[in-house]
């Protein structure tokens, strides 16, 4: 939860895997989008990945949590008919995440 975005994207995280060859071909694609992104600024600068790549991941999480994509997920299990108990538990679960990396 302390790696910045890229950190995460550019490390190799194949040891000890059983299907090496999928992983280690998501290492070198990830790999070669950040080189991507790196050489046409443009396109990182309109994916926002200038802005998120240094930041990191539990304040991407944080900010996730504060967004509107979050209050429209909530709306969507209003409109499933979920309960207001399991909405409330969701959401504190949620919010609750981060800390449980760290405690």
């Amino acid at each position: 939860m302390n790696l910045t975005l890229e950190e995460i994207f550019k490390r190799n995280l194949c040891s000890g895997k059983d299907n090496i060859k999928s992983t280690l071909e998501k290492y070198h694609h990830n790999l070669s989008v950040l080189e991507y992104l790196e050489q046409n600024k443009e396109v990182s600068r309109k994916s926002n990945f200038n802005n998120i790549k240094n930041m990191k991941l539990y304040e991407i999480y944080d900010e996730y949590l504060n967004s509107k994509e979050f209050k429209m997920e909530i709306s969507k299990l209003k409109e499933q008919k979920e309960t207001d108990k399991y909405i409330k538990k969701y959401i504190i679960l949620a919010k609750n995440l981060i800390d449980d990396f760290y405690y």
